[in-house]
């Protein structure tokens, strides 16, 4: 069911899975109990070895696809390719993944998801995302904690400011949420059109933390209604809005 982008189209590079299932996405997020500024850095050194990887295969036109963790990934990739002076991607399609400088968690449950156990973050993920955690069979709960786990360490930017006074905007839907969500300074600017694709039933990020990605780069946005988070990558309408993107370049 987990497609990788390669499976989808030849000119389209990315998928969250395919990113998270990387032995080098492991090896950047291994260090569990690092300090909270070595995410941006271990992010960083992540995009580096894709762009690496890739090398090889910039002189045909491609685009970006990205899903949650992905997209974040494959921004960085391209401001990697950017200051290598690479040719870019023709497109960044971002989707279910409010823009880099959207910080929906403070600094206190960052660190409370790096630093607890599986069954801590089944939990966490159960009570304050919705997560249908406990209906998981025994076999998968571990792996499913660890990407939960690699997806905050690798993607996350937690709030500053007054981090008792900081809240935790995931799993709440509406405008209210989103309005008390801190933003850090707009990140780096991209030479890239950006697909932003969301859903209004996206409870880590809501539709207007998509809007954001216009601070980075000229952005066309896409929702989908009634669509939760997990089920964005799979869903007919958003797999649409992505092959749309990218017609938009053939």
């Amino acid at each position: 069911k987990q497609k990788t982008a390669y499976e989808i189209a030849s000119c389209l590079v990315g998928s969250e899975m395919c990113i998270r299932d990387r032995a080098y996405a492991l090896r950047h997020a291994a260090a569990e109990g690092d300090a909270l500024e070595a995410g941006a850095a271990r992010r960083r050194a992540l995009a580096e070895e894709i762009a690496d990887d890739l090398a090889p295969f910039l002189d045909e036109p491609y685009a970006f696809y990205g899903f949650s963790l992905g997209a974040i990934v494959l921004y960085e990739v391209a401001l990697v390719l950017k200051a290598r002076g690479r040719p870019l991607p023709r497109r960044l399609v971002a989707c279910g993944r409010g823009a880099p400088h959207c910080c929906p968690a403070a600094r206190r449950h960052y660190a409370a998801v790096a630093s607890n156990d599986d069954d801590f973050v089944l939990g966490w993920m159960r009570d304050r995302m919705a997560f249908e955690t406990d209906r998981l069979p025994a076999r998968i709960r571990p792996r499913a904690a660890r990407l939960f786990r690699m997806g905050v360490l690798l993607g996350v930017q937690p709030g500053g400011g007054d981090d008792a006074g900081t809240p935790l905007t995931w799993g709440s839907v509406g405008d209210a949420a989103t309005a008390a969500m801190p933003l850090l300074a707009p990140p780096a600017p991209l030479d890239v059109p950006i697909t932003a694709i969301g859903s209004d039933a996206d409870a880590l990020w809501p539709p207007a933390t998509l809007d954001r990605w216009a601070d980075v780069a000229a952005t066309t946005r896409v929702d989908v209604a009634g669509v939760a988070h997990g089920d964005l990558m799979n869903d007919p309408g958003a797999v649409a809005a992505v092959f749309a993107a990218l017609e938009e370049h053939a």
